[in-house]
C-alpha cells in the first residue's frame, strides 16, 4: 500500500511521521526502520527531532534515493560489490581505452589526441551515468538495438553503450549495470508471489525535494509488496489556484507530484493526507523580511552579523542553533564569516560552526601539491600559497609571521620561480642559498659566491630555523617532481599521490581520509582494466574534478549558528534564515551541458533541470524561515556605486511583493564602509571597532560627501614624545598618508609590494631604482663595473642577455656623470651624525648619513622631486641646529633634459626657530584638518610663483596644474590618501593651503641655490 502525507512544512510532516513511526515501533520493535532522506543534513535533523520529542532515536537505517534501488537489489543478490564497473569513473576509463584502441565505431568528433580522447570519454561517461539514473528503460532498449528518437546523437551513443556492455559482459558477467539491475528488480516486484528476504514491512520516504521517474516507478512497485509511507513537502494552495510565484518556482516539484499520481497503481494506493497547504503571501507576511544590497562579500557578512545580534536582542527565545546562514560557496564566505563573527576587543563572540571546508582539508593539500607540480616552472606566489595551507602549516609550524617573512625574503631577493627552471637566478633554491650564506658569511660589499648574494638580514636562530624548514619543503617537492615527467595510467598516478602526500605532511593519522578517497578512486579505475596512460597535466585536471565534485559543504546542527552552502539545508526549518550571495549570474546556476546529452535535448517529467531545481530550492529556503528572513546580494559597485542586479528570484520576489522593494524597513541599500555614521544613527551596528573609527572619522556636522571634519579631535598629543628624524620627514613628504596610516591605521592595500611571478625584461620603476642605487653605491666606493655587473645579475636586478647589458651600460653612464658632478663636494670618507635635539617640549632623535666633512651629499638618479628637497631641508635644519659642523647640503640629480642639477643649501640663520614652527605644525596633525593641507609638488609650485611676485590667483593656477595633472600624468590630487582625505572638497582653494605652502617653502627657497652642470 502507498500512503501519501502532504504538508507545506517539514514540522507538520514530522508530526505525521512520528505518529506513524511510533505505531510501527510497537508492532515490530526489533526491525530496522528504512527511512529515505535526501541527504545527511535531513537525516541529522530528523534524528534530533525524533530524539527530542520521543526521548530516543534508534534502530533507523537512513537511505538516500539513489541508494534505495541497490539496497533492495542486494537483498536479492547480496554478492554485488559497492563499487561497480558501470560507475562514472570506471566508465570514463573504459571508454578512454576503447577510443585509444579505435574500437569506438562512428563518433562524430575528432579524437586526434590523448587529451581529447580522455576529456570526451569523461563527457560521455557523465551523460551515461545520468541515463542510468533517469533513463534506465532507454539504455535497456539500446541493448536490444531499440531507439527512442531519430536523433543522430542517440544512434552513435547506443552503439558505444553496446560496446561497453560487451566489455562488462566479458570481464564482469555477474555484475549488472544500474539499468539492468533496475529492470530486473521492477520485473521481480511485479510478480504476485514476490517475497524478498530481509525487506522490511514498510519504508518511509521523508521530505524529498525532488524524485525521478525511475524512483517513482520503484516505490510504486514496492508498494505492491510492502507499505510505503510517503511524506511529501507540497506548496500547492488548498483552493487549487496557483500564485505567480508557484508557477515560476514550483514547476519541477509539481511535475513530479503529478507524475507520482499517474504512475501509482490505483489498486495499491491508499492516502492519508494532511490539510496543510502553502500560502506564500501569508508565509512572507508572518516573517520579518529584510533584503540587503551591499558593495562586497565583506559588507554582506558585516551587515548579517548586526542583523543577527539585533534579532537576538529582540527575541529572547531565539537561540544560536535556531539560526541558519546559507552561502553560494564556502571558499569566499567561510573565512570572512569566521573572522567577522570571531572575538574582537569589546565585542561578544558569535559562535558559528564552520564546515570542514575544502580549503582546510588534507584533500586540499593534495590538490594544491598536484597543481604546484603541474608545470615545470613553479610560480613563487603558488609556492607561498602552498605553505599557507593548514595541513602544511600544522606539520611545519608555520605562523602568519613566518609566511609574511618568507614573502618579503622572496621580494627582496627578486625571486619569481620555484623548481625546474633553467634560469637559476630567480628561483626559490637561489633564495635559500642567499639566506643561508647571509647568516654564515661575514659582510663584504658587492660579494658574490657562485652567483649567490649573501642576504644579511638573517641574524637570529629563529630565522635560520625558518630557512631550514623552507629548505626541507623544497627538497621534498624537488624529489617528487622527478616522478611526474613520464605518463602513467590513472591507477599509477593515484598510487603515486598516496606516496606524495605522506612525504609532504608525514604519516599523520588524519591521512586516512585522503587514503580512503584515493583508494575508492583506485578501485573504480581498476575496473576499466586499461593500460592507456595520460600525462601528469591531464591527471591533475581529472583528479581536481573528482575531489571538487563532492557534495556541498555544511556544518552540523546543535553547535552554534549553522553555516552551509545552499543545498544541504534546503527545506529544514530555522527561526532565522540568512541567504547571502543572491547575485545575478550566480543563482540560479546555468551549467553547460554537452550537445549530445539527450536528457537536456529531450527533457521529461522527473528530470533534474538545474534552473528549475534552483527555483524550487529558493522557494524551499523562503519557506524554511519561521520568523526572520535575511536576503542579501552585491547590488552596488565598489568603485562607482553603479547598481548591480540581484538574482532573478529576488527580482521576481520584488514583483510579487512590491512593498519589499519600496519600504526602507524591508529593503536596505548599504553604505560602502561599515563605519559610516548612518549605522550609528539609523541602523544598529554592534561593532565597537567600526564605531570607534566612525567617531574618529566623522562628525554629525560634516557634509555627507566629506571624509574628515575640520576639527579632528583624535590622536594623542605628540608633546613630550620622542620624534624620529624619519617621522618628521615622512610627515611633510605626504601628510595625508602619514595621518591615515599612523593615526587611523588606514592603508592602501592595493599598492603593497606583491610577489611577482615573472622575471624582469625591461627595467622600470622600482627595479630601475634598485639597480641605480646599487651602481651609485658601488661607484662611490670605486667598485669595478665588472664586479657590479656580476652582483646585479646574481641578484636578479638585470634582464637576461643583451637587454640586461644594455640597461647596465646606460645606467652606469648616468651614475658616472653623477659621481663626476659630486667630485668637488666629497673631500673625506663618508660619515654619519647622531641627532638629539629638544624643540620646545618635543625631542627629535635619529641618525643622518651621507656626511663628507662639512658637506652632506645625496643623489637622485632622475629629476629632483619636491620630496627630495624636503628630505634635504629637514636634515639640513637639524644638522645646523645641532651645530655639527656641516655647512652645506647638496642634492645632485639628473633632469629630464640630460643636464646635471645641483641643489645646495648653505648655513641657515636661526634654524631652531624654523624647526619650532614646523614642529608646532606637526604636533597639531591629529587635531586640525588644516595641518594636512600640504602637498609637496603643488605647494612648491605655488611658493615659487609667489616668490616671483605672481598674484595669488596666478600662483594657484600654477599649483592646480600639479594638483589636477593631465591626460598623461596623474596629479597629486589623484593619490590614494589625498583623494580619501579631501573627497568632495577643494583644498587648494582655502587659505590654509597658501599659508602652509609659504610657511614650509618660504625659508627653504630663500636658502636654496640651484645650478646646472
Amino acid at each position: 500500500m502507498f500512503y501519501n502525507y502532504r504538508a507545506n512544512t517539514l514540522t507538520a510532516l514530522l508530526e505525521l511521521f512520528l505518529e506513524n513511526h511510533s505505531a510501527s515501533d510497537l508492532e515490530n520493535p526489533f526491525e530496522k526502520d528504512w527511512i529515505v532522506v535526501q541527504n545527511r543534513e535531513m537525516q541529522q535533523w530528523l534524528s534530533l527531532n525524533q530524539a527530542e520529542k520521543k526521548g530516543i532515536s534508534a534502530n533507523n537505517e537512513f537511505i538516500f534515493p539513489s541508494e534505495l534501488m541497490w539496497k533492495v537489489y542486494r537483498l536479492i543478490k547480496p554478492g554485488i560489490p559497492k563499487q561497480l564497473p558501470s560507475d562514472r569513473i570506471a566508465m570514463q576509463l573504459s571508454l578512454f581505452d576503447l577510443f585509444e584502441e579505435g574500437k569506438s565505431g562512428t563518433i562524430p568528433f575528432e579524437l586526434d589526441s590523448q587529451k581529447t580522447r580522455f576529456e570526451f570519454a569523461g563527457q560521455i561517461a557523465d551523460v551515461f551515468d545520468l541515463y542510468q539514473v533517469y533513463r534506465p528503460e532507454m539504455l535497456n532498449g539500446w541493448a536490444e538495438e531499440n531507439l527512442r528518437t531519430n536523433d543522430y546523437s542517440e544512434r552513435w551513443q547506443a552503439k558505444v553503450w553496446r560496446q561497453l556492455n560487451s566489455f562488462w559482459a566479458k570481464h564482469y558477467p555477474e555484475i549488472p549495470n544500474r539499468a539492468e539491475a533496475f529492470e530486473e528488480l521492477i520485473s521481480k516486484l511485479a510478480k504476485e508471489d514476490t517475497q524478498i528476504k530481509d525487506l522490511p514491512d514498510s519504508i518511509a520516504v521523508f521530505g524529498l525535494s525532488h524524485y525521478s521517474a525511475p524512483f517513482i516507478q520503484l516505490i510504486s512497485s514496492l508498494a505492491g509488496v510492502i507499505d510505503i509511507h510517503f511524506y511529501d513537502l507540497t506548496f500547492t494552495e488548498k483552493n487549487g489556484n496557483p500564485t505567480l510565484i508557484e508557477k515560476r518556482w514550483y514547476k519541477s516539484k509539481k511535475e513530479v507530484q503529478v507524475l507520482l499520481l499517474q504512475t501509482l497503481d490505483k489498486e495499491k494506493k491508499g492516502y492519508k493526507a494532511s490539510e496543510l497547504f502553502m500560502d506564500l503571501d501569508r508565509a512572507i507576511d508572518k516573517q520579518e523580511v529584510k533584503i540587503h544590497s551591499c558593495h562586497s562579500v565583506k559588507r554582506e557578512v558585516e551587515a548579517l552579523k548586526d542583523e543577527i545580534l539585533t534579532a537576538l536582542d529582540k527575541d529572547a527565545s531565539l537561540k544560536l542553533h535556531d539560526i541558519l546562514i546559507l552561502v553560494p560557496e564556502m571558499e569566499s564566505y567561510g573565512p570572512l564569516i569566521k573572522t567577522t563573527f570571531g572575538i574582537h576587543e569589546g565585542e561578544v563572540k558569535v559562535p558559528v560552526t564552520i564546515p570542514h571546508t575544502f580549503e582546510d582539508s588534507l584533500k586540499a593539500c593534495l590538490l594544491e601539491l598536484i597543481q604546484l607540480l603541474e608545470t615545470n616552472e613553479i610560480k613563487a606566489s603558488s609556492f607561498l600559497d602552498f605553505l599557507q595551507l593548514q595541513a602544511v602549516r600544522n606539520v611545519y609550524n608555520f605562523t602568519e609571521e613566518d609566511i609574511y617573512a618568507i614573502k618579503n625574503w622572496f621580494i627582496e631577493n627578486n625571486i619569481h620561480w620555484g623548481l625546474g627552471t633553467e634560469e637559476g637566478r630567480y628561483t626559490i633554491e637561489k633564495a635559500i642559498l642567499n639566506l643561508f650564506s647571509g647568516f654564515m658569511m661575514e659582510d663584504e660589499a658587492f660579494r658574490t659566491v657562485k652567483d649567490t648574494i649573501p642576504f644579511k638580514k638573517i641574524s637570529t636562530s629563529e630565522q635560520v630555523e625558518l630557512v631550514a624548514k623552507l629548505s626541507e619543503v623544497l627538497d621534498k617537492l624537488r624529489f617528487i617532481q622527478k616522478e611526474i615527467h613520464e605518463p602513467k595510467t590513472v591507477s599509477g598516478w593515484l598510487l603515486s599521490c598516496k606516496s606524495w602526500i605522506a612525504q609532504v605532511v608525514g604519516n599523520s593519522t588524519e591521512l586516512s581520509s585522503v587514503y580512503s578517497s584515493l583508494d575508492k578512486l583506485i578501485e573504480s579505475a581498476q575496473y576499466a582494466k586499461t593500460r592507456a596512460t595520460i600525462s601528469f597535466s591531464q591527471f591533475s585536471l581529472w583528479l581536481n574534478e573528482q575531489m571538487m565534485g563532492s557534495e556541498a559543504a555544511s556544518a552540523g546542527l546543535g553547535r552554534g549558528i549553522v553555516l552551509s552552502t545552499y543545498i544541504p539545508y534546503r527545506s529544514i526549518p530555522f527561526k532565522f534564515v540568512a541567504i547571502l550571495g543572491l547575485n545575478e549570474g550566480v543563482f540560479p546556476r546555468n551549467p553547460a551541458r554537452p550537445k549530445f546529452d539527450l536528457i537536456h535535448t529531450f527533457p521529461e517529467p522527473g528530470d533534474r533541470v538545474v534552473k528549475d531545481d534552483d527555483a524550487m530550492l529558493f522557494l524551499e529556503l523562503l519557506n524554511s524561515a519561521q520568523d526572520f528572513l535575511h536576503l542579501s546580494y552585491i547590488g552596488q559597485d565598489q568603485q562607482n556605486e553603479a547598481e548591480k542586479l540581484p538574482s532573478v528570484f529576488i527580482q521576481q520576489l520584488f514583483e510579487q511583493f512590491l512593498y519589499l522593494k519600496n519600504s526602507g524597513e524591508h529593503f536596505i541599500n548599504h553604505k560602502l564602509h561599515g563605519f559610516d555614521p548612518y549605522y550609528f544613527r539609523k541602523l544598529c551596528s554592534y561593532s565597537v571597532k567600526r564605531r570607534d573609527v566612525s567617531k574618529r572619522v566623522h562628525s554629525l556636522n560634516v557634509r555627507k560627501d566629506v571624509f574628515l571634519p575640520d576639527n579632528l579631535s583624535m590622536g594623542d598629543s605628540k608633546d613630550d614624545a620622542i620624534i624620529t628624524v624619519q617621522d618628521i620627514i615622512r610627515f611633510f613628504s605626504y601628510p595625508c598618508k602619514y595621518f591615515l596610516s599612523n593615526v587611523l591605521k588606514v592603508h592602501d592595500t592595493y599598492h603593497e609590494n606583491e610577489l611577482e611571478d615573472r622575471e624582469v625584461f625591461k627595467l622600470t620603476g622600482l627595479e630601475k631604482y634598485k639597480l641605480d642605487q646599487l651602481l651609485l653605491d658601488g661607484n662611490l666606493k670605486d667598485v669595478p663595473l665588472g664586479r657590479l655587473q656580476d652582483y646585479a645579475e646574481s641578484a636578479g636586478l638585470l634582464p637576461l642577455g643583451i637587454a640586461g647589458k644594455k640597461e647596465l651600460s646606460q645606467e652606469w653612464e648616468l651614475i658616472s656623470e653623477l659621481k663626476k658632478a659630486s667630485s668637488g663636494f666629497i673631500n673625506s670618507e663618508v660619515d654619519m651624525q647622531e641627532i638629539s635635539l629638544n624643540i620646545g617640549e618635543s625631542r627629535i632623535a635619529g641618525l643622518i648619513g651621507n656626511i663628507y666633512g662639512k658637506n652632506r651629499v645625496i643623489w637622485r638618479v632622475g629629476r629632483a622631486r619636491a620630496v627630495d628637497l624636503i628630505d634635504l631641508w629637514m636634515n639640513h635644519l637639524l644638522l645646523s641646529a645641532c651645530d655639527t659642523g656641516v655647512e652645506r647640503s647638496i642634492l645632485i640629480s639628473k633632469e629630464g633634459s640630460g643636464k646635471i642639477q645641483v641643489s645646495s643649501l648653505e648655513t641657515v640663520q636661526e634654524p631652531c626657530s624654523i624647526l619650532q614652527a614646523l614642529f608646532n605644525w606637526y604636533n597639531v596633525a591629529g587635531k586640525k584638518k588644516a595641518s594636512l593641507n600640504f602637498f609637496p609638488e603643488s605647494s612648491k609650485v605655488f611658493s615659487i610663483a609667489s616668490n616671483k611676485n605672481k598674484s595669488e590667483l596666478e600662483s594657484l593656477e600654477q599649483a592646480l596644474k600639479k594638483w589636477v595633472g593631465s591626460d598623461y600624468v596623474a596629479g597629486e590630487g589623484a593619490k590614494y590618501y589625498n583623494e580619501l582625505v579631501w573627497r568632495g572638497e577643494e583644498p587648494l582653494m582655502t587659505g590654509d593651503f597658501s599659508k602652509n605652502a609659504l610657511l614650509f617653502w618660504g625659508p627653504l627657497l630663500e636658502t636654496l641655490e640651484e645650478s646646472g652642470l
